[in-house]
């Protein structure tokens, strides 16, 4: 083709053109057209394209204002240019710029006049090649061209989705994506550049997004990433930036998709690739969870404020359905980023914590554009109990039942009233707050928590069909969907955690025991609900716990033996998330470990129970589970003989567990504490006593995030190490742990050193202060060894031992026990020589070590390549074990450190309870003084918050004692420490003021009832003899023994003391004594009658006492039945110990 030559006129009015057509000054056309053809007449392509384009313009001006006749008329005018554009593309002297913008031009009229086929046919065949070889010339190309670009490809793929469907459009859309979507941000001053590359980009999201969804759930991530980048680009557009989101764009022919439904659109593919867990398109280098979190947030803003611009407030009558699908979507969303795989670190500021709080905003926002929305108000209860928020939980769930019961009752009166929720939802919610209650509530809530039992009772015997003991069929009731099976599993197993939980805490203790055999029978028809499919371990949790507090031990042995059987955890740890250490499965079974050793330890089979209690730690440091970071010694092997200590695999071991709910990082801690105690009745507290370290270790390593590290050093795992000797037996010393000297005490005889080592037993036996032994003496951390056969004999156990295991061989709990006690006997000679050669090396000397060096900075015990010595004990990741939503409950920071120093308290009080059982009373008061320092922190948690006597006695939620319920069991520890040391004046003293703190104080009740009933019985004098007046020196005899043997008795009590005896019943040391056993009677008379203390033999024992003294020897006599009944079946720990949720998982 030829092309003329322009002369600099003619090129400035082409230019002109040009600015006007880009600029919208369609009004100028006219004009410049009439100057080109005078100047450049040899340029009619341009000129006729510019009048069509004018001509388009006007027709989609008027389109919508005019009628129907109108613009029929408007359309056969601008089809009279049809021809001229055809015919006019021909022309020889047309530039391909002009050719090519007249072929857009009639694809653009045909696509106004709704013809895409013709559309289609006027572009050319491959677009890409025609733009490329447009831009491959020297020359630039002028705005038109390139707003013509853009138009093209935008006409081409919208006209080809009509023609010739989605997937060729799309692929058009992708081969054009590189050409029309890159001049989006390149030039933001050209209008008509910045509007179809707006288009254009809007047509290719939504196109991608229809068809990403269309093929759910086998999505295809090459239309996701295209979809996620046109959107990007799309938000990030000038038009799209500079414009208010909330105001949406008519949807017209050259505008598909309105402004809302891209932001939805957007919104929607996030949520896809979050909750399916997809491939993420990233946008920088940075954390991919971190730019997809924040990427949500922002967009998920956008779309609220979009949808609530444009939302009305509904009827009395009607719901608001967009808003309630927003919320649906909203709250799965919630339950993803608040689950266990995602964790502070992927957010920004404030972590999960953070998205709870501002989906709590979207959902009170949302409540303002509809009228009584039960599901609002279900997820309000659903978050604020995920933010540990309870009280504000209970509020919405009062609302929600009131909303729901009262549209019930008006349904019933009124056939044209609907009820405003489904009954199968209604139950299972109603079953989530129930179990809310008795997890994380107390003892004020048990009115409530019988409240929402009856509740559920009743709605659920309405809707599901009952036969026999079980579940027959789930009901269809017209206007309700039909139960699944699972539901009713977990609505019957709340049911049962109710009614047992009422029982629990019920005022009326007759009715205690029907109040079981019902929470009973509700759990055995969760059981036959999940019949298909494996028992759920939290209703088998439930279930066991409940029989094993009613004294059916062997069916609840057989029903965790079962359970723990049919839990293929080692075959589905490969599923199990990257950062889980153990899956979910073996969590659950955790809890259930431990019920197990306390049901053997009932049955007195403590070496199986000690063995149960070895696998879960097994479990934990099992290589496959860890990921080779490190491991868990067992206390003990199964044979009852100390171990070798094992190695630890990991360079790096991690001492912060920000992925573990505190429960599960208390159960660890109350696992390890039965082990000892279990320990302290096979071998004696002594040995119990060696092991202590591991306890507060296990303490350190697991809470070491919680932000307890100003406890003065004294929570340091390192330094909180009970005393010991070189040779691993209890020493008699404490200026290891508490910081001052004291003059050792002669060795308590016990079967003989533990380790047999000669040399330091006489070490410790000599007259050298502690000090001294120390330096003299090897002080490694305690090494266990295998010389055990021959250096040490052995210790013959406290406790009655059945002979035999109580489970088959085949199944997968004795397998996991028998190759624990096949450890030692399978291992090789060479096996042995290496852990001999260990222990020679435990026994090494270390150099002093100075008192003020950092922990860190010492040098490594021998045997242990790391100081402090690691210890993994990791949990895997939380999860709620029955169906509740995904969503983990966050307490608060605060919260989490009054319940780890509760936890801290509880495990000094069982280190002095163990010392006291040894003897070592001095040990055991500094132990309990250790306690009571972090009761004073716990106060003034409690005292920062409000300080105020009600803030102290409350116990809050999630299972944390109060401060003055925690001073009462350090004062009723510190009351048995000084009876044992023959001082019990003091002990009533420390008794009274554990009363002070808590008036129903279990222990403290007993002890002092115990003391007062041996006042009555003159065992002990009603009052504390005065200490003798001093005599005078001169008359003092120095062969005379009187007075030395007058006050060497203990206490000052005199040796010669003999019962006063009268013949009146009204002298006052009688009215003493009345009164002692009274006030002992009426203690005791109350505290079996509440649910702390209904199965403590030893309340019901000293309430034996308190009868046989008043006389009334029947009742003594059934009451001493009753403690024989309980004392058979109990364990070596209280069935409670298990966790703080109660009889929840």
């Amino acid at each position: 083709m030829t092309q003329i030559q322009l002369t600099e006129k003619a090129q400035r009015y082409i230019n002109l053109l040009n600015t006007a057509r880009c600029n919208q000054n369609w009004h100028e056309i006219p004009g410049l057209v009439r100057k080109i053809v005078k100047h450049a007449p040899g340029r009619k392509c341009l000129v006729q394209t510019a009048q069509a384009e004018a001509q388009i313009v006007e027709y989609c001006r008027k389109r919508t204002s005019l009628g129907s006749a109108a613009n029929e008329q408007a359309a056969n005018s601008l089809r009279e240019c049809i021809p001229d554009l055809q015919s006019v593309q021909a022309d020889e002297q047309n530039t391909p710029e002009d050719t090519f913008q007249a072929q857009i031009c009639l694809a653009w009229l045909f696509w106004e006049l709704s013809d895409p086929e013709e559309a289609t046919a006027s572009l050319p065949q491959e677009f890409d090649r025609t733009v490329r070889s447009l831009t491959t010339g020297e020359q630039s190309l002028s705005p038109w061209t390139q707003v013509c670009i853009v138009q093209g490809g935008y006409l081409k793929g919208a006209a080809e989705e009509l023609s010739s469907g989605k997937e060729r459009a799309l692929q058009t859309f992708k081969s054009t994506f590189s050409w029309a979507a890159t001049p989006a941000s390149a030039d933001t001053s050209n209008p008509q550049l910045l509007f179809w590359s707006e288009q254009y980009l809007a047509r290719a999201s939504m196109l991608a997004y229809e068809l990403f969804i269309s093929k759910a759930p086998n999505y295809d991530e090459a239309n996701l990433e295209f979809g996620l980048r046109s959107l990007r680009l799309w938000a990030s557009h000038p038009d799209i930036k500079g414009s208010d989101p909330a105001v949406a764009a008519d949807i017209t022919p050259t505008n598909s998709s309105s402004k809302t439904s891209l932001w939805r659109a957007y919104y929607d593919l996030l949520s896809i690739v979050l909750q399916n867990d997809l491939q993420y398109p990233p946008m920088s280098d940075a954390p991919k969870r971190v730019q997809l979190s924040t990427e949500f947030r922002r967009i998920e803003a956008t779309c609220e404020n979009v949808l609530l611009r444009h939302s009305k407030f509904p009827k009395a009558n009607v719901s608001n359905q967009e808003v309630e699908l927003w919320v649906k979507q909203v709250i799965h969303n919630w339950e993803v980023f608040c689950s266990a795989e995602w964790c502070d670190d992927d957010f920004g500021e404030g972590g999960q914590g953070a998205i709870s709080r501002n989906v709590l905003d979207i959902l009170y926002r949302a409540a303002t554009k509809t009228f009584h929305s039960t599901l609002i108000l279900r997820e309000l209860f659903h978050v604020h109990a995920a933010l540990a928020e309870f009280d504000l939980a209970l509020h919405a769930l009062d609302t929600y039942i009131h909303l729901v019961k009262d549209a019930k009752e008006r349904s019933e009166h009124s056939s044209h009233i609907r009820e405003v929720e489904d009954p199968a939802v209604f139950i299972y919610t109603l079953a989530e707050g129930l179990i809310m209650l008795c997890c994380f509530g107390s003892r004020r809530d048990a009115e409530k928590v019988k409240q929402f039992t009856d509740l559920l009772d009743e709605a659920l015997g309405e809707r599901i069909q009952t036969n026999g003991h079980g579940p027959a069929q789930s009901s269809t009731q017209p206007g309700g969907t039909s139960m699944p099976t699972q539901w009713a599993s977990f609505a019957y197993r709340a049911i049962g955690i109710g009614l047992a939980t009422w029982a629990r805490w019920t005022p009326i203790s007759e009715s205690r025991a029907e109040l079981q055999a019902n929470a009973i029978c509700a759990l055995e028809k969760a059981l036959v609900a999940e019949a298909e499919q494996e028992p759920n371990p939290a209703t088998v949790f439930a279930l066991a716990m409940l029989r094993a507090e009613t004294r059916d031990l062997d069916g609840a042995i057989e029903l965790v033996r079962t359970s723990l059987s049919s839990s293929n955890v080692e075959d589905d740890t490969e599923q199990a998330d990257s950062r889980s250490i153990i899956n979910y499965g073996e969590r659950d079974i955790v809890p259930l470990w431990h019920l197990l050793a306390l049901l053997l330890s009932s049955k007195e089979d403590f070496k199986t129970a000690a063995n149960a209690c070895d696998v879960v730690f097994e479990m934990v440091s099992t290589e496959k589970l860890l990921h080779k970071q490190g491991s868990v010694r067992p206390l003990r092997n199964s044979t009852g003989k100390e171990e070798t200590s094992v190695g630890f695999t990991g360079d790096g071991q991690h001492s912060r567990f920000p992925d573990i709910e505190t429960r599960e990082r208390e159960s660890m801690v109350e696992l390890r504490m039965t082990q000892l105690a279990l320990m302290d009745v096979i071998r004696g507290p002594e040995a119990a006593l060696n092991y202590s370290d591991e306890l507060i270790s296990l303490f350190g390593r697991l809470f070491a995030g919680v932000g307890l590290v100003d406890i003065e050093g004294k929570a340091n795992s390192d330094r909180l190490t009970p005393p010991k000797s070189a040779s691993g037996t209890v020493r008699t010393g404490r200026a290891s742990i508490f910081g001052w000297k004291k003059t050792q005490r002669p060795p308590i005889d016990q079967a003989g050193p533990l380790h047999g080592d000669a040399g330091t037993a006489s070490g410790a036996a000599s007259g050298m202060t502690d000090k001294e032994a120390a330096l003299a003496a090897p002080a490694p951390a305690i090494q266990v060894t295998n010389n055990d056969e021959q250096g040490s004999s052995p210790v013959q156990p406290r406790g009655r031992s059945r002979q035999g295991s109580l489970l088959r061989k085949e199944n997968k709990f004795t397998q996991k026990i028998h190759r624990l006690e096949g450890s030692l006997t399978n291992t090789t000679p060479e096996k042995k020589l290496a852990s001999n050669k260990q222990g020679d090396s435990a026994r090494q000397v270390l150099p002093p070590v100075y008192h003020n060096m950092k922990h860190t900075e010492e040098p490594a015990p021998a045997g242990h390549p790391h100081q402090p010595p690691i210890q993994d004990v990791r949990m895997p990741t939380a999860r709620q074990s029955g169906p509740l939503n995904r969503a983990l409950t966050m307490f608060p920071r605060i919260q989490e450190q009054k319940h780890s120093l509760s936890l801290l308290v509880k495990i000094w009080l069982f280190i002095s309870d163990l010392y006291r059982k040894a003897l070592l009373l001095e040990d055991a008061m500094e132990a309990c003084n250790e306690a009571s320092t972090h009761a004073t922190r716990i106060e003034g948690l409690v005292a920062a918050q409000e300080s105020s006597a009600r803030a102290f006695a409350d116990e809050g939620w999630g299972g944390t004692k109060s401060p003055d319920e925690i001073w009462g069991d350090i004062y009723a520890e510190r009351g048995y420490i000084t009876q044992a040391q023959l001082k019990p004046y003091e002990a009533i003293k420390h008794f009274e003021e554990a009363l002070m703190h808590y008036p129903d104080h279990p222990r403290a009740t007993v002890g002092l009832a115990t003391l007062l009933l041996d006042i009555h019985d003159q065992t002990l004098p009603a009052e504390e003899s005065a200490p003798p007046p001093l005599p005078d020196i001169s008359n003092i005899s120095l062969h005379s023994p009187s007075c030395q043997q007058e006050t060497n008795a203990p206490n000052g009590i005199s040796a010669n003391v003999e019962p006063t005896t009268t013949s009146s019943n009204d002298t006052p040391e009688s009215l003493n004594r009345l009164a002692a056993r009274d006030r002992a009677y009426g203690l005791l008379s109350t505290l079996t009658k509440l649910g702390t203390a209904w199965d403590s033999s030893e309340a019901w024992f000293a309430l034996s006492r308190a009868y046989e003294q008043g006389g009334q020897i029947e009742k003594a006599k059934e009451v001493l039945w009753w403690c024989i009944d309980l004392e058979n079946g109990r364990p070596v720990r209280h069935w409670w110990n298990v966790g703080s949720g109660g009889y929840v998982l």
